[in-house]
């Protein structure tokens, strides 16, 4: 899978980082504009009124520049992202060519229904009905991959969440939801939840199961093994 990265001197995001400014990014090289032109040439190809974007003050040049700048700031690299881009905006039929902020928001949207993310309204109540369990029946295996990812990093489960009025809790659900899949368009990778827990059916008192039997002779072997010798 190649990504615009690997077209440059060093990879892009850091350029910004290191000081590049919104007009003058440095040390691009010349495979990584040669992509961009060709990026560019697609859209116009799909987009037969793209000469509408252009004015007297406004060249072809500057509206490659600010999609280099938008694909470095917001991380998008993934040649197979910005395809499925393209995808989008030909399933779009719109003739006037995107803004780089929505060429974005393509790359984003195929992103997210690559790895199966949620609407951020029914992602929220995924997260409301996972912490109105008690701690025990909680199984994050059951958690869509990015809600799992952003509680892994962010803990919904206190009391300062819990006492926010529900429209700020759900403002401050959708921010982080918003940033954990932008984490994914960046390249980055979501964790994977962990196992389920082992559950332990238990039969009638004085009857235990196999099951039963098998754990409890396993942690008397183990206590057996244990030297309490000083």
């Amino acid at each position: 899978m190649q990504h615009i990265s690997q077209l440059t001197n060093q990879p892009l995001a850091p350029m910004i980082q290191a000081g590049a400014t919104s007009s003058s990014p440095r040390e691009v090289s010349r495979e990584t504009l040669n992509q961009v032109n060709k990026i560019f040439n697609d859209l116009k190809a799909i987009h037969s009124a793209w000469k509408q974007a252009l004015s007297s003050d406004l060249t072809e040049g500057d509206i490659k520049k600010q999609f280099l700048l938008g694909f470095i700031e917001s991380g998008v690299s993934d040649l197979t992202v910005i395809n499925d881009a393209l995808a989008r905006s030909r399933a779009s039929r719109n003739p006037f060519l995107p803004t780089i902020g929505q060429f974005i928001g393509y790359c984003r949207e195929a992103v997210a229904e690559r790895i199966g993310a949620l609407d951020s309204t029914v992602a929220y109540s995924h997260l409301v009905r996972y912490y109105s369990k008690p701690t025990e029946d909680r199984e994050p295996c059951e958690l869509n991959g990015v809600i799992y990812h952003m509680i892994s990093q962010v803990d919904f489960d206190t009391y300062s969440f819990k006492m926010m009025d529900g429209n700020r809790a759900k403002q401050y659900f959708a921010d982080h939801y918003a940033k954990t899949l932008d984490y994914v368009v960046s390249g980055g990778q979501l964790l994977k939840p962990v196992a389920p827990k082992m559950r332990i059916e238990s039969g009638p008192l004085g009857n235990p199961t196999e099951e039963e039997r098998e754990v409890g002779s396993q942690a008397l072997a183990s206590l057996m093994n244990m030297n309490f010798s000083r």
